[in-house]
């Protein structure tokens, strides 16, 4: 009779715990940090890793090369990464990761989501373009997420910035979801690859 309690009180709590929110907080904006909260648990990873400064070294003077030498080792200029390709590939991750756990989808609650997009270009026409390019895909993504997941409250700010200026992007997401529902959307995704594999 005493096992029997032992292992009821056991399962009791195993069960409370696994119906228990979990909440994470993404943070992509000056404090780049990921959170994960758990009743009194608090697990913090930040993403903004300094690299120690190493010690230079002395180096001994040359003399000064020609002109004609320095024409040759001028360094070529860089391909700036416009913003709109950034974001694209983003949202492709995203939509991966929706397909992926879509059946996990209705038991998230989203507490806040917050994007802010500041699009410039090298002049007008390409500023305009890259806007529309960033919202044709930010605005679906923020469509698909309403209709499917729980949103208590959520801020888009997307302008196209005409000076000159560079483009900018932060964002912040916090989210609680119960650790029962992880469990049963990951026996689910084995089942189905499971079933892919015997299937060929």
């Amino acid at each position: 009779m005493k096992a029997l309690c032992v292992i009821s009180g056991i399962l009791l709590i195993l069960f409370l715990l696994l119906i228990l929110p979990v909440t994470v907080i993404a943070d992509f904006t000056e404090n780049k940090s990921i959170t994960v909260k758990y009743l009194f648990l608090k697990f913090r990873f930040g993403l903004n890793g300094k690299k120690k400064d190493k010690p230079k070294k002395e180096k001994k003077k040359q003399k000064p090369k020609p002109d004609s030498d320095k024409k040759k080792s001028s360094p070529k200029k860089k391909h700036k990464r416009k913003i709109a390709e950034t974001v694209s590939e983003y949202a492709e991750l995203l939509r991966e990761l929706l397909k992926s756990f879509g059946e996990m989808l209705r038991h998230i609650t989203i507490g806040r989501l917050y994007v802010n997009v500041s699009v410039c270009g090298e002049d007008a026409a390409d500023t305009a373009v890259q806007y529309g390019a960033v919202c044709a895909v930010i605005y679906p993504i923020a469509a698909f997420t309403e209709s499917k997941i729980t949103v208590k409250n959520m801020e888009l700010n997307i302008e196209p910035n005409f000076e000159n200026a560079e483009s900018f992007g932060e964002a912040f997401i916090s989210f609680s979801i119960k650790p029962f529902h992880v469990i049963s959307a990951a026996i689910s995704a084995v089942k189905c690859f499971v079933k892919f594999k015997n299937s060929k």
